[in-house]
């Protein structure tokens, strides 16, 4: 039996990152027990929390299962009070034979079973690739505006995490095609991919200058 427990914002702000999936078989967010942390994609950015964000209490540091997306929809429709820290809970208990999944946040309990499909390898979105400078010193990203409200929303999410405190700006790591956004306290990362489409014009996007 494995046994863990962490804070429900992480749980919260992972979720953010399945939205608009476009791969039918990628539905859940990904408990990773080899390194204690969270992650989901939706192939287009990506989420991980970092090692150790997890808090193991029985079971092998070995591999992970997936918590299917209608679990998290239920564990996140629990009204909590962000000002009463023992809320913030989440334990969950997983078991590698019946891969039944229980829940438990604020003193409700949630039943499942682990999602069978494979969650893609994420392992390696931490690698940042340099971009070139313009000739006036200057690097220029275009976001499109849907990933910058989720990028929002993660902090509003991560904000009742005591050790990220009232400074919730983030520290953008510039890549080729790829941008990685860290959290404060570096709680957990945001992967960006594929800023820029030149083939669709229309759509909106939002200049952002370093």
């Amino acid at each position: 039996m494995i046994k863990l427990h962490f804070n429900i914002a992480l749980l919260k702000a992972a979720n953010l990152a399945t939205a608009k999936d476009y791969d039918p078989f990628l539905k859940g967010v990904y408990v990773n027990l080899a390194d204690l942390s969270l992650q989901a994609t939706n192939r287009y950015i990506a989420f991980i929390s970092k090692p150790e964000s997890l808090s193991l209490i029985e079971g092998e540091r070995k591999g992970g299962f997936v918590l299917p997306s209608e679990l998290v929809k239920q564990i996140l429709s629990v009204k909590i009070d962000k000002k009463i820290s023992e809320e913030h809970t989440l334990y969950l208990e997983f078991d590698p034979d019946s891969q039944e999944i229980t829940a438990t946040i604020k003193s409700m309990t949630l039943k499942s079973q682990a999602t069978q499909e494979r969650f893609p390898s994420i392992a390696n979105v931490y690698v940042i690739t340099p971009l070139l400078l313009q000739s006036d010193g200057n690097i220029q990203v275009c976001y499109y505006t849907p990933y910058l409200k989720i990028l929002d929303n993660m902090l509003k999410a991560l904000s009742i995490i005591p050790t990220i405190g009232a400074d919730k700006g983030v520290r953008l790591h510039f890549g080729e095609n790829k941008t990685i956004a860290e959290f404060p306290d570096n709680i957990a990362q945001l992967v960006i991919m594929g800023m820029q489409d030149n083939e669709t014009p229309n759509n909106w996007q939002y200049q952002l200058t370093k």
